[in-house]
């Protein structure tokens, strides 16, 4: 009877041990980059990428609806200063993330030979998307490989 008791803890804790132990699922993230030649032989981008956390996730809080906008990290929810500077950390981190993106999608594609201009952007915990403009206007070559259509 004595040892039946210590083999039932043991079990028991290696049963939560198991689940607490269970992998994280990583967001999904979608990636879209839309190149557009206008009439006029403008070369405009867009880049957006998208993080959808997958059901189950439990890290975390849910998001205020805040879309984008940044919230001062003094006297909010008494001591929770700690998390908004986590917070955005993880946001400039994001930031960071679709330039590079950017970066790598201009050089494979070869879109922006001469540089770019920024037109728009906007960043959140969940989406970020960068809108812009080439300095060079489209060639005949760039109006036949770049067929304003849709590109991942």
């Amino acid at each position: 009877m004595k040892f039946i008791q210590p083999f039932y803890i043991l079990i028991i804790s290696l049963l939560l041990l198991s689940c607490a132990g269970a992998p994280r699922k990583k967001p999904d993230t979608t990636e879209v980059f839309v190149t557009n030649i206008t009439d006029a032989g403008v070369k405009q981008f867009s880049l957006s990428i998208s993080i959808q956390k997958p059901k189950g996730h439990y890290g975390g809080r849910k998001s205020s609806g805040g879309k984008g906008r940044r919230g001062g990290g003094k006297g909010m929810r008494g001591g929770d200063r700690g998390s908004t500077s986590n917070r955005e950390e993880m946001q400039q981190k994001a930031q960071e993330r679709i330039w590079d993106r950017l970066k790598f999608n201009l050089t494979k594609s070869g879109y922006c030979q001469q540089g770019y201009i920024e037109t728009d952007s906007y960043f959140s915990m969940t989406e970020s998307i960068i809108k812009g403009e080439c300095k060079e206007k489209a060639s005949e070559k760039d109006k036949v490989k770049f067929v304003n259509s849709q590109g991942n």
